[in-house]
């Protein structure tokens, strides 16, 4: 019984040592400096400029599929030229079968709107976010 006790705080201290250790901060002289211009991975200081298209996601529009995580989203009512961008997105699996539908709630599309898919035969969507907005020219 006694030895079942102390292999039991053996294998604890063990385990969380090394999660102790993961969970530390890294000694500063082993931290990288950060260089000049560059802003962090993840979080950018300043935040990529609006589309100055605007596509309004309240009134008709077609999305189709591009390639990768891109989508096409092009106006079907307003003056001529309308709108039309390419949107990049966090999708997962999305592909040419899949239904495109925006979920946006302000006047025009703006990067973070919702955007959500379905698959032929699936009763859920799967909702994901625009990451990016770029606008696309019909330049032949």
């Amino acid at each position: 019984m006694r030895k079942i006790d102390f292999l039991m705080l053996a294998v604890s201290v063990a385990v969380s040592l090394p999660l102790q250790a993961a969970v530390a901060p890294p000694h500063s002289a082993h931290a990288t400096p950060a260089k000049p211009g560059q802003s962090p991975g993840l979080h950018p200081s300043v935040a990529p400029p609006a589309s100055v298209i605007c596509l309004n996601p309240n009134r008709d529009y077609d999305a189709d599929y591009m390639s990768g995580r891109a989508v096409l989203i092009e106006a079907k009512a307003g003056k001529k030229p309308r709108a039309k961008l390419k949107a990049d997105t966090n999708c997962i699996g999305i592909d040419s079968t899949v239904h495109i539908k925006l979920d946006a709630k302000g006047a025009c599309l703006v990067v973070g709107d919702a955007l959500k898919l379905r698959r032929n035969g699936d009763y859920g969507w799967q909702t994901c976010q625009i990451t990016q907005l770029t606008p696309v020219n019909d330049a032949k």
